[in-house]
C-alpha cells in the first residue's frame, strides 16, 4: 500500500485539538500513475491477473502480496470478468481509435512521449478497512460505487480495469509518525486518458499612435507593408497594390526577441473543446478533485461515512506536501524501523557501559576503604595486644594507643610521672571497649565482601551481553557471506548463458553453410539433368559453393556473429515459405559482407564479391519455382524449421535494403513467384 501526505490523503486538522493530532482517512492516488507506452501499460495490468498472481512459480518484487489472500480478490465496474488478454485488446483498440503510436516510435520523444494509461489507486475508508467488511460485502458495496463514480468521470469506454486487493495486508513503520500502522485494502484502476481539452485562442496586440497597446485593430497605428509582409516606415520599400498605391497595415506589439506579441486567452474564458488523448490533462488537479468530491460524497449519501475529513474545496496544500512512491514509501518506512533499532540498540550498549563504569568505580572505592580499615585495625589490634600483655603483671603503666598503633604513657597530673592503673576490672571494661570495636570492623569488612560479589555478578552480566554482541555481528557477517556466495552463483549463470549464445551463433552459421552446399550440390544435378537450363544451375552451384566456402572460412569471425545476431523479419518482415525465408537470409549476408567491404582494407574486394553472389542467388530464388528447389527445402538442413509450429516468414511490405550497395534485390522483397524461366544464364 501507498501512503500519502496527509493532505493528499484526506487528512484533516481540528483546531480545537492538539496541533499534531489528525484524523486520517483514504483518497485517490494518481501518483507515479501514467504508462508511457503499451508495454508499461501491459506490466500494469498484469500486476493485478490474480491468475498469475497466485501461481507459485511466479516471484513478484512486491514481498507484502500474500500468494494465501489472493483468492479474495476481486474486480468491479464495466471490466469486471475480463481476462488479462481481454483487458489489453480493450486498451490497445482504444488507443489505435485515437492514433497512439507504436512503442518502438516512443523512443525518439523520451520524456514527451503521451501517457497510454493513467492508473488510480483508490483506498477503502478505515471504516471499511477490516475482514468483516470484507466478509458481509459492504467492501464491495463501496468498491462498486467508486467504480460507478469513476465511470461518470471519465467515460465507461474508457476503464480498462478496476481491481482491488486485499491480498497486501500488512503493518509497517510510519516514516513520519514513526509508529507501526496497517495498510489498508485498495482497488487499482486502469484508465485511457482520454478527454475534452479546451482550446485557448491568442489574438494580435497591437499599438497606438502613443505607444499604448490595443487588441482593437481600428485604434493601431497605420504603417507600411513591403512585399516580405513585414513592417517599414519607408514608404518607397512598402509594397503596391493594382492602383499602385502603398500597401499599410496596423502596427504589432513586438517581444524583446523581434516577435509578434499575443494575447493569451483566459482557460476559464475557453469554450472550445476537442477530444483526445491527453496525460496531463485528464490528470489535472481539477480532475483529481471532481473524482475525489464525487467518491466522498457518494460515500456520505450511501455509506454514511465520511472519506474527505476536510470540507471539499477549503484544502490548501502547503510547502513540501506532496506524493510520494511506493518505493520511496517503502524505503523511508524500513529506513526508520532500522534507525529506531540503532537507536535503541546503542541506548542499551551505552547504559551498559556507564552502569559497568559506576560499578567499577565503587568496587575500586570500597577496595581501598577496606584496605585503610584493616590496616588501622591490624595497628590497633597489635597495641592492643600489648597493652593487654602488660595488664597480665600485678601492675601496669597505664597507656593509650595512638592513631599510628603506638602506646603512650598516661601521666599522674599529681606527680607527673606515668600514671599506673588502679585495678583489673578497668582494663577489662576497656578490653571489651576495644572488642567491640573490633567486631564491627569485621562486620564492615563482610558487608564489603557481599558488595564485591555483586559487582562479580554484575561483570558477568556485562560479559554475557558482550557475547549477543559478538553473536549479532557473526549473524551479520554469515548474511554477507551468503550475499557473496548468491553473486558468484550470478556470474556463473550469466557465463552459462554467454557459451550457450556462443553455441547457438554457431550452430546457426553451420546450418546456413550446410544449406548452400547443399544446394550447391542440387543444382550441380539438375545442371547435368537438364541441358537447357544448364548456365542457370550452373550459375546457382557456383555461387553457393563460393558463399558457403567463405561461411566456413568465417565462422568465427565477428561478421558471422553479426549476421547470427541480425532480426531479419524486423528487416525484411514476413516471408510466405522457407524458400524465400532462405531469400531473406541470403540479403542479411550481402548486408553485412558489404560493410565488411567498407572497412576491410586487404580483404574488401573478397567480401564484395560475397555481397554480390549473396544477391544474385538470392535474386535467382526469389524468383523461380522448381522441383529441385522444392527438394532442397525437403532436405535434413531444413529439419528444424519444418518442426517449427510458427516459421519466421516475411512479408512483401518490409523495408528493403540499398539497392546500391549490392546488398538489396530487384524489386519487392517477395514479388509473385512464377515458373522458372526457360533460359541459360
Amino acid at each position: 500500500m501507498q501512503r500519502l501526505h496527509p493532505a493528499a490523503r484526506g487528512i484533516a486538522v481540528d483546531k480545537t485539538r492538539p496541533a499534531r493530532e489528525l484524523i486520517e482517512v483514504a483518497n485517490a492516488n494518481w501518483n507515479s500513475g501514467k504508462s508511457k507506452g503499451r508495454a508499461q501499460a501491459y506490466a500494469r495490468l498484469r500486476h493485478n491477473d490474480n491468475e498469475r498472481r497466485a501461481d507459485p512459480q511466479v516471484a513478484h518484487s512486491n514481498r507484502e502480496i500474500d500468494k494465501s489472500r489472493t483468492h479474495l480478490n476481486f474486480e468491479v465496474g464495466p471490466t469486471a470478468g475480463l481476462s488479462y488478454e481481454q483487458k489489453k485488446a480493450r486498451l490497445d483498440a482504444r488507443l489505435n481509435e485515437f492514433g497512439y503510436p507504436p512503442d518502438g516510435e516512443l523512443k525518439t520523444l523520451g520524456k514527451n512521449a503521451p501517457t497510454a494509461m493513467q492508473s488510480i489507486v483508490i483506498y477503502a475508508p478505515d471504516a471499511l478497512n477490516d475482514e468483516a467488511a470484507l466478509a458481509d460485502g459492504r467492501l464491495r458495496k463501496w468498491f462498486e460505487a467508486a467504480a460507478d463514480e469513476l465511470v461518470k468521470n471519465v467515460g465507461e469506454e474508457n476503464v480498462i480495469s478496476f481491481a482491488i486487493d486485499v491480498d497486501e495486508v500488512h503493518d509497517y513503520i510510519d516514516a513520519e509518525s514513526g509508529k507501526r500502522v496497517k495498510s489498508k485494502f485498495h482497488a487499482h484502476a486502469a484508465v485511457v486518458p482520454i478527454c475534452d481539452v479546451k482550446q485557448v485562442a491568442r489574438q494580435l496586440v497591437y499599438l497606438r499612435p502613443d505607444g499604448s497597446e490595443t487588441l482593437d485593430e481600428a485604434e493601431a497605428e497605420r504603417v507600411f507593408i513591403d512585399k516580405c509582409n513585414a513592417e517599414t516606415d519607408d514608404i518607397d520599400r512598402a509594397a503596391r497594390d493594382e492602383n499602385g498605391d502603398p500597401i499599410t497595415g496596423p502596427k504589432c506589439a513586438r517581444l524583446k526577441n523581434g516577435r509578434r506579441k499575443y494575447k493569451k486567452q483566459k482557460r476559464a474564458d475557453a469554450h472550445a473543446t476537442t477530444r483526445k488523448l491527453s496525460g496531463s490533462e485528464f490528470a489535472s488537479r481539477e480532475r483529481m478533485s471532481a473524482l475525489n468530491a464525487a467518491i466522498h460524497k457518494r460515500t456520505e449519501r450511501e455509506f454514511g461515512l465520511k472519506w474527505n475529513t476536510h470540507e471539499l474545496g477549503t484544502y490548501q496544500r502547503t510547502e513540501g506536501d506532496e506524493n510520494k512512491s511506493v518505493e520511496e514509501l517503502k524505503a523511508a518506512s524500513a529506513a526508520r524501523e532500522i534507525a529506531q533499532r540503532v537507536e535503541a540498540a546503542e541506548r542499551d550498549i551505552n547504559a551498559a557501559i556507564e552502569h559497568a563504569d559506576a560499578l567499577t568505580n565503587d568496587a575500586e572505592a570500597m577496595h581501598a576503604e577496606a584496605r585503610e580499615l584493616r590496616s588501622d585495625a591490624s595497628a590497633k589490634h597489635t597495641a592492643v595486644e600489648r597493652q593487654i600483655n602488660d595488664m597480665l603483671g600485678e601492675s601496669y603503666v597505664a597507656r593509650t594507643v595512638a592513631n599510628d598503633g603506638s602506646l603512650r604513657d598516661e601521666l599522674d597530673l599529681a606527680t607527673g610521672l606515668p600514671a599506673r592503673a588502679p585495678g583489673l576490672r578497668a582494663l577489662e571494661r576497656e578490653l571489651d571497649a576495644k572488642r567491640r570495636e573490633v567486631g564491627d570492623l569485621r562486620a564492615r569488612d563482610d558487608a564489603l565482601a557481599a558488595r564485591e560479589k555483586t559487582v562479580a555478578a554484575m561483570e558477568t552480566s556485562i560479559a554475557h551481553r558482550e557475547q549477543i554482541v559478538v553473536q549479532r555481528v557473526a549473524d551479520v557477517d554469515e548474511r554477507e557471506r551468503r550475499a557473496a556466495e548468491r553473486e558468484q552463483r550470478a556470474e556463473e549463470a550469466f557465463e552459462r548463458a554467454d557459451r550457450l549464445i556462443k553455441r547457438f551463433i554457431g550452430d546457426a552459421i553451420d546450418r546456413f553453410a550446410a544449406k548452400l552446399e547443399s544446394l550447391a550440390s542440387a543444382a550441380e544435378k539438375a545442371a547435368g539433368d537438364r541441358p537447357q537450363q544448364r548456365g542457370l544451375w550452373h550459375a546457382v552451384s557456383d555461387a553457393s559453393g563460393v558463399i558457403a566456402r567463405h561461411v566456413r572460412e568465417h565462422s568465427g569471425g565477428e561478421t558471422m556473429k553479426e549476421w547470427a545476431d541480425a532480426d531479419v523479419v524486423n528487416l525484411y518482415g514476413k516471408a510466405p515459405d522457407l524458400q524465400h525465408a532462405f531469400v531473406a537470409d541470403l540479403w542479411s549476408y550481402a548486408n553485412v559482407s558489404a560493410r565488411r567491404a567498407q572497412v576491410e582494407n586487404i580483404e574488401a574486394e573478397s567480401w564484395r564479391n560475397q555481397a554480390r553472389n549473396a544477391n544474385e542467388l538470392a535474386s535467382i530464388l526469389n524468383r523461380i519455382v522448381d522441383p529441385v528447389i522444392d527438394d532442397w527445402i525437403r532436405g535434413n538442413e531444413f529439419i528444424l524449421e519444418q518442426l517449427d509450429e510458427e516459421p519466421a516468414v516475411y512479408s512483401a511490405h518490409a523495408r528493403l535494403p540499398n539497392e546500391e550497395s549490392c546488398v538489396s534485390p530487384l524489386a519487392t522483397p517477395f514479388p509473385t513467384i512464377e515458373e522458372s524461366p526457360d533460359f541459360d544464364i
